[in-house]
């Protein structure tokens, strides 16, 4: 799904991540601002994925997400990154698909994230490094080859 045009060239391989905080919904439904290239746990890669509630791809991405979030816990923090100026449909989204959510969700209500990572279109996943550089980038579905890549990645 494409989205607004972004001014900023797309982040590849190799490239710093920003740091751009964001409202955070946690499990629980509290909130708190938060950068979302940050770990739960010090030294654990970071995954973000950008979304869009509007976006099959992305609804289809949830339980692939999950699994692999599951299976890469203790190495790696998986973040959703919701790209949508509306809040109430991004509140929704998360009750709608709690069971596929394996933790926080940033609402990116001005695109500002989707800007500063040259996000032009969900859904993408980037995967960071304990010193916050993409080490790889997925756009579209998520394949079984792209899960395998990234549970190498994070051993």
């Amino acid at each position: 799904m494409a989205l607004a045009a972004s001014p900023a060239k797309a982040l590849e391989v190799g490239q710093f991540a920003p740091c751009v905080v964001l409202e955070d919904i946690q499990a629980d439904g509290s909130s708190k601002e938060q950068c979302i290239r940050t770990p739960l746990h010090k030294g654990q890669f970071v995954l973000i994925e950008y979304f869009s509630p509007k976006c099959d791809d992305c609804i289809e991405n949830l339980p692939k997400l999950d699994e692999l979030a599951a299976e890469i816990s203790l190495k790696a923090t998986t973040r959703l990154v919701g790209e949508d100026k509306d809040k109430q449909a991004l509140l929704d989204f998360i009750h709608e698909h709690k069971g596929h959510i394996n933790g926080p969700v940033s609402l990116d209500l001005e695109h500002q994230a989707a800007k500063a990572y040259g996000v032009t279109s969900v859904p993408v996943l980037f995967v960071l490094n304990n010193k916050n550089y993409i080490v790889y980038k997925h756009q579209g579905q998520l394949t079984p080859e792209a899960t395998e890549a990234i549970k190498a990645l994070v051993k």
